[in-house]
């Protein structure tokens, strides 16, 4: 009887990882397989490609980051703009899992100087954290204080305080006032 459930769980294997994958936006790829007799050789496909882009999304996030720390900044900018395109299209253009390829790639522009596309991505960034997190979650101090850092090395401090100021609001909130020991006065 063991055994006979034990066969009846594994069956179920296949469908969990099938339906984890869907649940991960994999689900557009069902709309574009052929109608065909054998429904378990869809779901092998539909699997198959869920294999495969996690794969990918690992093998490119890896290589980026390699890249890197070597300081190789545009070839890891190419690998974080594959990654995100891959990820668009798996997860649509505001999903959660975008942000940090979003938020890295805003980074090498940044120490590239190609400060309006930095900016356009930590905006991006910004948005997307403050739609899937609560509004005093720490990413979202992460992004305003990349925000703000970027305007400030811009010069645009008018743009930097309040960005800093609630970033910084943020961080108290969730773990305390800013030491003493670290003010100005």
């Amino acid at each position: 009887m063991v055994n006979n459930l034990q066969m009846r769980l594994r069956s179920f294997r296949p469908l969990l990882k099938l339906l984890h994958g869907l649940a991960f936006g994999s689900i557009m790829l069902a709309n574009s397989l052929p109608v065909q007799a054998d429904p378990t050789k869809n779901i092998k496909i539909i699997q198959q490609q869920v294999n495969e882009d996690e794969s990918t999304f690992k093998t490119l996030r890896d290589k980026a980051l390699a890249l890197e720390k070597e300081g190789k900044n545009k070839e890891a900018a190419e690998n974080w703009e594959r990654f995100i395109k891959l990820a668009e299209k798996n997860f649509g253009p505001i999903h959660p899992v975008i942000a940090p390829g979003l938020n890295k790639l805003g980074y090498l522009y940044y120490v590239q100087s190609e400060y309006n596309k930095a900016e356009a991505l930590y905006v991006q960034v910004l948005a997307i954290n403050e739609k899937a997190l609560d509004p005093d979650h720490p990413d979202v101090a992460l992004s305003l204080n990349n925000l703000a850092f970027l305007y400030s090395k811009q010069r645009k401090y008018g743009k930097a305080e309040p960005l800093y100021i609630r970033s910084l609001a943020i961080y108290e909130k969730a773990i305390g006032p800013y030491p003493e020991y670290y003010t100005l006065s």
